[in-house]
């Protein structure tokens, strides 16, 4: 069975379309399966009034679809969100713009190099059957979500990033490093024995409490490569449009995966490409070599100041 974990940008109706309407909070997730595929959307419905549901959002997403009915300030904060990341495979999805006049705004982002498709069911998922899952390395399992269930207990969903996670496993939960026990596992209401990197799992887990778990947490096997550090060092590749420079000892956002906490600038070295060192307020989880960006919330218009790679 093929999973995919799409992120639709700029249309809050085009989801309802494609799936069927499952979790939502600030990030709203529709499901659908076709024959042996397994398609997850994600909506950012809490943006654009707060970003964390856009970064997290694009975390949580193997490819995108990208809506453009008009050009917007926030359709080009969107695109520079995605640009941050690095999320090269989408769809290009126009709505009545010339194709010419948005490839004008798009140039020199990944965005640019997205497939155009037509607002149309059968177009898009056709488009995205040339769209792959993400590459994993030792399993992890960042969480989106969690609640407790009547019966079950502690439930969290999430994608599996990398290896296979079985019922009965035990798994660490980062950054605290407590021990956890997979009691359960489901993949679209149905209860299944494992699943793969790539799959959209809920799971009932023993050991934790929903507290523990809150977004941006991370279930990991014991061999893992996730690091935990307040200290980091972030090679970044500023934004063109963000005007103000970085500063030593200014307030930023961090987003990484699905965690996005504020930290401190410590030091600013560097020309086009920036070494920027952090000082996080809270333990960040993140790999060697994974993406990351950063914001300035409190500025008017344009708050995304750029991403790059984590040291």
């Amino acid at each position: 069975m093929r999973s995919l974990n799409i992120g639709i940008f700029n249309d809050p109706e085009l989801p309802k379309t494609l799936g069927k309407k499952g979790t939502a909070s600030d990030i709203a997730i529709y499901n659908r399966k076709v024959g042996e595929e397994v398609y997850t959307f994600a909506a950012p419905v809490g943006y654009p009034e707060k970003l964390a549901p856009l970064f997290q959002t694009i975390g949580l997403s193997d490819c995108a679809i990208l809506c453009v009915k008009e050009l917007t300030p926030a359709l080009g904060e969107v695109v520079l969100a995605l640009d941050a990341f690095g999320l090269e495979g989408g769809l290009l999805v126009l709505d009545g713009i010339d194709q010419t006049k948005a490839a004008a705004a798009l140039k020199g982002t990944v965005a640019a190099g997205y497939k155009t498709v037509g607002k149309d069911y059968n177009a898009i998922m056709e488009g995205l059957k040339g769209m792959e899952p993400r590459k994993g390395g030792a399993l992890k399992i960042p969480v989106d979500h969690s609640f407790d269930v009547r019966g079950v207990g502690t439930v969290v969903l999430g994608v599996v990033r990398g290896g296979k996670i079985r019922v009965h496993d035990e798994l660490l939960l980062l950054p605290s490093g407590k021990e956890i026990v997979v009691k359960s596992i489901q993949m679209q209401d149905e209860a299944v024995e494992e699943a793969s990197s790539g799959d959209r799992v809920g799971l009932a887990l023993k050991g934790a409490t929903v507290e523990e778990l809150r977004r941006g947490a991370i279930l990991a096997a014991r061999e893992t490569g996730v690091k935990s550090s307040r200290d980091l060092v972030l090679e970044l590749r500023p934004n063109p449009y963000f005007k103000e420079p970085l500063k030593v000892g200014q307030k930023v956002l961090l987003g990484v995966g699905l965690q996005y906490e504020p930290a401190q600038v410590v030091a600013v070295e560097g020309g086009g490409t920036l070494e920027v060192r952090l000082r996080a307020e809270r333990e960040i989880l993140y790999e060697a070599g994974e993406r990351a960006a950063l914001a300035r919330p409190e500025v008017k218009g344009l708050r995304v100041v750029g991403g790059g790679i984590l040291r």
